[in-house]
């Protein structure tokens, strides 16, 4: 039995717990990859007592950014983009394999046509989001801490992205290189969004 109570769930029985509420981002917000088929498992490998539901799990203020930085961005004429997203985190939270974090329903992977090229177009298209999920984020009460990109080191993507703002801030305070190649394929997003 599951009941709910305020910012949490608790599960009942056996394995009574308190889990973060997460509401499903899926809705509204383009997929660019198949649902994962990955099982939920406890932090010693073994297996939940409940089924998992899917990887598109997050808080309810970040799917409100998201879904809002998704609009904006989408009329923006001819520099319009649309936003693709993955993973995020697992009905109730807590260890998600093959990932180090996505634990919380803060963390996003993120996608837009043409990211694989990680050019100065891509450096310019990346800001465009981050300044989208920024603002669509500040008017939620949370906050678009950081997003990694698997860029090179005085590539045309570090180049561009040296030169550029977000808030009137240098972008790259808030667009991070990660220097493994996790985040070449797609980018990374990380809100600081309290529960409720």
């Amino acid at each position: 039995m599951t009941v709910s109570s305020g910012a949490a769930i608790v599960v009942a029985g056996d394995n009574a717990k308190a889990v973060t509420k997460l509401t499903d981002i899926r809705q509204g917000i383009a997929r660019y990859s198949l649902r994962d088929t990955l099982q939920c498992l406890r932090e010693n490998g073994s297996a939940l007592p409940w089924p998992c539901r899917g990887d598109a799990w997050g808080r309810p203020k970040v799917q409100a950014a998201l879904l809002a930085a998704s609009n904006a961005l989408a009329v923006q004429g001819p520099n319009a983009i649309t936003l693709q997203v993955n993973d995020i985190s697992n009905i109730n939270g807590g260890r998600f394999p093959t990932h180090t974090s996505h634990m919380r329903g803060t963390h996003l992977d993120l996608d837009i046509s043409g990211y694989d090229n990680l050019d100065a177009a891509v450096a310019r298209r990346v800001v465009q989001v981050a300044q989208a999920l920024a603002t669509a984020a500040t008017n939620e009460g949370i906050t678009l801490t950081r997003i990694l990109v698997s860029y090179q080191t005085g590539g045309a993507f570090a180049e561009e992205l040296a030169g550029l703002q977000i808030n009137g801030q240098p972008a790259t305070l808030i667009i991070r290189q990660d220097i493994s190649t996790v985040h070449d394929d797609h980018f990374h997003a990380e809100f600081n969004a309290p529960l409720p």
